[in-house]
């Protein structure tokens, strides 16, 4: 989800995954397995709400990607979109048993992060999402 901060900097809320999760440790975002015969931009808003209590505005497709990880069987291929959320509402944001925090990151966030809290996948899509917001 993206938001537009106080200050007028464009944000994404990520939720750091629970130490014992796959790719725990890391900065992600919302998301889940759909069934074939869902909306995509429905289930999308409908996980974000599930997931953080608030339900993005869709805007549009970033992309679809591969996520895979070195311990873990199999693989899986993520509908990627950008949606939008405006900043007070997002205030009243939470996190599910599969994650430790969230937090507001600008694209000078993404730059500092350590890399031990990094993941190629949610870093590319994060940028992409604050690189196309209007």
């Amino acid at each position: 989800m993206t938001t537009t901060l106080p200050d007028g900097r464009h944000a994404v809320i990520a939720s750091k995954r629970a130490v014992g999760k796959l790719f725990g440790g890391k900065w992600w975002m919302q998301g889940g397995a759909v069934h074939a015969y869902r909306s995509y931009t429905d289930f999308v808003a409908e996980r974000a709400e599930k997931e953080c209590g608030v339900r993005p505005v869709i805007q549009g497709l970033i992309g679809v990607f591969r996520t895979c990880a070195e311990d873990a069987l199999g693989s899986t291929m993520n509908l990627c979109y950008v949606g939008f959320v405006p900043h007070g509402e997002l205030e009243a944001a939470r996190h599910d048993g599969d994650h430790t925090a969230q937090k507001f990151l600008t694209m000078e966030d993404l730059l500092q992060l350590p890399e031990s809290e990094q993941h190629w996948y949610p870093m590319t899509v994060f940028r992409i999402a604050l690189q196309t917001m209007p």
